[in-house]
């Protein structure tokens, strides 16, 4: 079943704080001693986030797969056309 654009934009903005989440984390990892317990609990964490990135990524290819089922929306044209928030 095709998704709406509200679901679309959901996911896109999960995707989005999650990027976000796994940078600040390479980041903090980067300044962390390797070899420490500190820094291999990052790298655990800096893969658990990786992860959940990759399949919120294919959650995002699969909702954006099919135009939405509402036809308001469907007749949106313009690129961006199924979110118009902006927040970046």
């Amino acid at each position: 079943m095709p998704h709406d654009d509200s679901t679309l934009d959901r996911v896109s903005r999960s995707l989005i704080a999650k990027l976000a989440r796994l940078r600040a984390l390479e980041r903090e990892k980067r300044d962390t001693a390797r070899s420490t317990p500190e820094f291999h609990e990052l790298t655990d964490e800096v893969s658990e986030v990786a992860e959940d990135v990759w399949r919120t990524a294919l959650d995002e290819e699969a909702v954006g797969q099919d135009d939405s089922p509402i036809p308001e929306e469907r007749a949106e044209q313009e690129p961006g056309d199924w979110t118009h928030k902006r927040d970046d």
